[in-house]
């Protein structure tokens, strides 16, 4: 169960990240592709890190947890500012995205902390 949890939470930080790139190619506001870019590799770095044996203390599922509010951030700040510099979003969706962001950090702050005390 927490294998499919793990490789969920890495597909949807991978989709994420592929949808910002389709969505956002053409803003006006300036380039952000390079969020985008930073994103992948950070996606890309935590698995291997952990694979690697490098983070003993957590686990791949704290990883992809990590890699996937990396992702939800990165495309909720570039889903804020719009074409022209102009912002996006609604006062109710802007709420929404407060409301994910925190609902995502709390699981990754929960299994970072749970993984940094379990025994390997």
């Amino acid at each position: 169960m927490l294998i499919g949890f793990t490789i969920i939470a890495e597909a949807v930080a991978i989709f994420l990240n592929i949808l910002a790139y389709i969505k956002f190619a053409g803003d006006q506001c300036g380039l952000t592709t390079w969020v985008s870019i930073v994103t992948s590799i950070i996606i890309v770095l935590l698995p291997a890190v952990q694979l690697l044996g490098f983070n003993p203390q957590n686990s791949l599922l704290t990883t992809s947890l990590v890699s996937l509010l990396i992702a939800y951030l990165s495309f909720a700040g570039l889903e804020y500012f719009g074409d022209g510099c102009q912002v996006r979003l609604t006062p109710i969706g802007y709420w929404i995205e407060v409301v994910v962001s925190l609902i995502l950090f709390a699981l990754t702050t929960y299994g970072t902390i749970m993984g940094g005390f379990s025994e390997h």
